[in-house]
């Protein structure tokens, strides 16, 4: 019942929305789009998921906040078959993690300025390593965590050293939310939440998609953390395996996708 809900209520928040809105229908749209816009006009994109839709059906501000996006990226295969079942035409998922990666592959080859702001301080620290090794070509402007001195002073930084793109990774719906405040003063800067992709790219998550079929909507995907990281939904069916990462000894989850989660 509850992956129907959110069927309906994405394919709802299309059909009210669709004529306000960029959405990609492909990475490569998305990227054009990124390319054109970084540090001319800016702007706010964001991947849009069923939970988001729920989040916001029941958060009028986020609800508000949602319909100010300049560009949606149709994340989760929930997202995927609503907009295709309102707009009768084919859409490519592209998750979050994916467009990060994609933007700053982006950012590597036009030399753009990009921010990150967001997670706990050694997530960010392995998050800088990754950059720094992977995507030398970026311009990396500042790296804040999202909590105590880092946290206050983002607004400072960002006014004395601009940038053309800034990754938020605060979770949702906080990080649509503090956009939302922020981003008028910097308008050309490309500004987007990225939840956990933090995480991801800093081998705190290892997220592979284990089928390459896509049957009935179903995705299985395998994430690597600890007990206290797995997703509550009830939409997932969880399979545990003792595994290790380092010297401690972790889970690893199979989870098979059947209701969308950032």
């Amino acid at each position: 019942m509850k992956v129907l809900n959110g069927f309906y209520k994405t394919a709802f928040f299309f059909r009210d929305h669709v004529s306000k809105y960029k959405i990609f229908d492909n990475k490569e749209s998305f990227l054009n789009w990124v390319e054109e816009n970084a540090g001319h006009h800016g702007g706010y994109y964001l991947a849009l998921n069923p939970e988001k839709i729920f989040a916001a059906s029941k958060d009028k501000n986020l609800n508000r906040i949602l319909k100010t996006a300049q560009g949606l990226i149709v994340d989760g295969v929930g997202a995927k078959l609503a907009i295709q079942y309102v707009l009768s035409k084919k859409y490519d998922r592209v998750t979050g993690v994916d467009a990060m990666l994609s933007v700053l592959q982006v950012a590597q080859e036009k030399g753009l300025r990009v921010g990150f702001f967001g997670a706990k301080k050694h997530v960010l620290e392995k998050v800088k390593k990754v950059v720094e090794r992977e995507y030398s070509g970026v311009r990396a402007v500042f790296f804040l965590s999202g909590y105590g001195e880092d946290k206050a002073s983002v607004s400072q930084v960002l006014t004395n050293h601009p940038v053309d793109i800034v990754f938020v990774a605060l979770g949702s719906p906080e990080q649509e939310k503090w956009i939302d405040r922020i981003i008028d003063q910097y308008p050309d800067v490309i500004f987007t939440g990225v939840g956990g992709s933090f995480d991801v790219l800093s081998g705190k998550f290892l997220e592979a998609s284990v089928a390459a079929s896509n049957w009935n909507g179903m995705v299985l995907s395998i994430f690597i953390g600890t007990k206290k990281n797995v997703p509550k939904d009830v939409g997932f069916v969880t399979v545990r395996v003792d595994g290790f990462k380092g010297k401690k000894c972790l889970k690893k989850y199979l989870f098979a996708l059947v209701h969308d989660q950032t």
